[in-house]
């Protein structure tokens, strides 16, 4: 299963983002929140994904928190909600209003959500009413550019070699200032970059 995909924005919309990695690009269906926090296109960001399967069919859907893909998981196993229902749900309303929603029965609420009617909305709430206050939601809907994200994942990596934060902290910095191709490329390449660097003085 894909857990993430970090690369290059190519390409996005309001429904769709183009990620390209290792020469590959792979077109994920991402929310209206997920895409408006989505940078320009020739930038570096990393979403975790969920492959959908079907008969006819295999697709990957994006998210930028861990956690809008658990509410995303959650709201596919009620009946009738499916990939296309779960985005719209999670286009109009935050991850707190739906919990919210749910927890208080309120089925108003959920049919803000476009093609989610009465009916639906009832089912919603009936069938994960006990289950989503177990849940732990994020409504931070930015997707982290991916070289912040490796900056920080490389600084924690120099920190169990001993490095000090000063140290490791100038280091990284002047990676990336001299290779711009760092931040379409993975961490464990990051690291070895910074390594090298730093073994240059």
């Amino acid at each position: 299963m894909i857990f993430r995909i970090s690369g290059i924005l190519v390409h996005k919309d309001d429904s769709a983002a183009v990620i390209e990695t290792s020469g590959i690009s792979y077109e994920l269906s991402v929310s209206r929140r997920t895409s408006s926090g989505l940078p320009e296109p020739g930038e570096g960001v990393s979403l975790f994904t969920r492959m959908i399967v079907r008969e006819d069919d295999i697709s990957l859907v994006g998210f930028s928190t861990l956690d809008e893909r658990r509410l995303y998981d959650t709201l596919l196993t009620v009946t009738g909600v499916g990939p296309k229902q779960g985005l719209r749900i999670l286009s109009d309303l935050t991850p707190s209003e739906v919990r919210n929603a749910v927890i208080g029965g309120n089925e108003k609420e959920l049919s803000r959500a476009k093609g989610i009617g009465p009916k639906l909305a009832s089912r919603i709430v009936l069938e994960l009413r006990d289950r989503i206050q177990k849940l732990r939601l994020d409504d931070e809907t930015t997707a982290v550019p991916i070289g912040d994200r490796m900056k920080t994942e490389a600084l924690l990596a120099l920190r169990v070699l001993g490095y000090t934060d000063q140290e490791s902290r100038r280091a990284v910095e002047s990676a990336f200032e001299a290779d711009g191709t760092l931040r379409g490329k993975a961490v464990e390449d990051v690291i070895k970059a910074v390594l090298a660097r730093m073994a240059r003085g």
